[in-house]
């Protein structure tokens, strides 16, 4: 590391493809993962540590040192803006260009723009992120199509309506309808309009998005009630179930028996709704759960116009900072609203130590989820379509009864294998990729010790 030596770091956004920004930069010409940049400023810091007490030139060094991790730190938290903003599907690529030299730092936007410091770039980011924000949140509370839609779906729409994308819409089809539109669309019949609105692209991005789909939905006479209807409460029970409710898994507890939080919640679904849970109905929440996934789905239940049953689950799960988001988003959009709400909405857990437990506790009109006749029934509601066959031993024929006994129902046998190191989103990936209809029986071969998990995961 030089005085002399200038570094270059852009920071771009891409609406189509996601893997494109992730945390890359751009120096002299030479691609960096920020990961790697982050390391740099690791050895820095040690470097400074083992050069304080030493000569002139090493105290230069030490120096420099503590300059670039100083320029590291604020990158850092530039970068971190910037996926928020990305996050909210923004659709315009955002650059920022920080030239380093001579121990002096230069911020600029799109080459155009040269900021005063480092503070008036955050700034500038800053108001975005808050437009963008305030924007999306307009849209959630006026915009009943819109809360069908969060994160990088938006970019998915804007790719498909300008043309610009390679990826399938019909994943996303079939999300929004529930499965009634299973097809891709006649794309000469859906284009993006710019003229929508044409000072704040942002919201033009959002208005030809509810304009996409309730044109999309009228052209195939599918109303979101139909869409809902699977998740509406039945006729007996709608004087009863109405608001907001907590479920505490130990509550349906008889005797002995103890099933996990997600065969409590289908028994829920089965006995207030008749039928499974629908993607746009449940939020199973993990460490991994966005801001984006909490905020479009508590929209969709506070405001929902129909007696639907909508379910949080797991919410002891989330990061502190969503727990704090949660909190915020029921604060705005129940309390004082209470009496407005059409839609039942439970939350389920099953640690009630939890701070964000403790906080749903104290809200005046909440409900605790439960009903004589449910629980006198110790009987499984739904059908079970997940079998788990296992051994502590390897090679005593477990797949090839499995293939027996799928050739033996006449269904068509599909292997789904993995192991090692994996998260929700890579099995969902995989998944999209494997056509599958009632003619097919996945296999799961999972070759680590977290089996439960693994059957809940797909049982959902």
């Amino acid at each position: 590391m030089r005085k002399k030596n200038i570094f270059l770091f852009l920071c771009e956004y891409f609406e189509e493809e996601e893997n494109n920004n992730d945390n890359q930069l751009e120096v002299k010409n030479n691609i960096i993962k920020f990961e790697d940049l982050i390391e740099f400023r690791g050895r820095a810091m040690l470097a400074k540590k083992l050069g304080e007490d030493k000569m002139k030139e090493e105290k230069e060094i030490f120096e420099l040192n503590q300059f670039f991790s100083e320029r590291v730190n604020e990158i850092s938290k530039i970068n971190l803006i910037l996926q928020k903003i990305a996050k909210r599907g923004y659709s315009e690529n955002i650059m920022i260009e920080i030239i380093i030299t001579d121990l002096k730092t230069v911020y600029s936007f799109e080459r155009k723009i040269q900021f005063k410091d480092y503070q008036d770039c955050i700034q500038f980011l800053n108001e975005i992120l808050k437009k963008t924000t305030e924007t999306q949140l307009h849209f959630y509370k006026q915009n009943e199509f819109i809360r069908y839609i969060y994160g990088r779906q938006f970019n998915l729409l804007y790719s498909y309506l300008k043309r610009k994308g390679q990826k399938s819409i019909e994943p996303f089809l079939k999300y929004l309808s529930n499965d009634k539109i299973y097809y891709n669309l006649n794309e000469n019949n859906y284009i993006y309009i710019n003229s929508l609105d044409e000072n704040d692209k942002y919201k033009c991005l959002l208005e030809n998005c509810s304009l996409f789909i309730s044109s999309l939905l009228q052209e195939k006479n599918i109303s979101l009630e139909m869409i809902l209807e699977q998740n509406q409460i039945l006729p007996e029970y709608r004087n009863e179930f109405r608001g907001l409710y907590t479920y505490l898994k130990e509550d349906d507890k008889i005797g002995e028996v103890q099933k996990g939080i997600e065969e409590q919640i289908l028994n829920w679904y089965h006995f207030l709704t008749g039928n499974s849970p629908m993607a746009q109905s449940l939020l199973l929440c993990n460490e991994e759960t966005t801001l984006e996934e909490i905020t479009s789905f508590l929209y969709r239940a506070f405001l929902c116009q129909y007696q639907v049953f909508f379910v949080v689950a797991k919410i002891e799960l989330l990061t502190p900072e969503n727990r704090q988001q949660l909190t915020d988003l029921i604060n705005s959009l129940y309390i004082g609203h209470e009496k407005e709400m059409k839609s039942c909405l439970a939350f389920a857990y099953s640690d009630k130590t939890s701070t964000i437990v403790e906080y749903l506790e104290t809200i005046k009109d909440h409900k605790i989820l439960r009903h004589k006749k449910k629980r006198n029934n110790e009987e499984i509601l739904y059908d079970e379509k997940v079998e788990i066959i296992y051994s502590d031993k390897s090679g005593v024929g477990k797949s090839t009864f499995i293939k027996r006994k799928i050739e033996e129902n006449n269904k068509e046998y599909i292997h789904f294998p993995f192991g090692g190191v994996f998260n929700r989103k890579q099995v969902i990936d995989r998944l999209k990729k494997i056509n599958i209809n009632n003619e097919y029986v996945l296999n799961v071969s999972n070759y680590m010790k977290i089996l439960n998990n693994i059957e809940r995961f797909f049982m959902i």
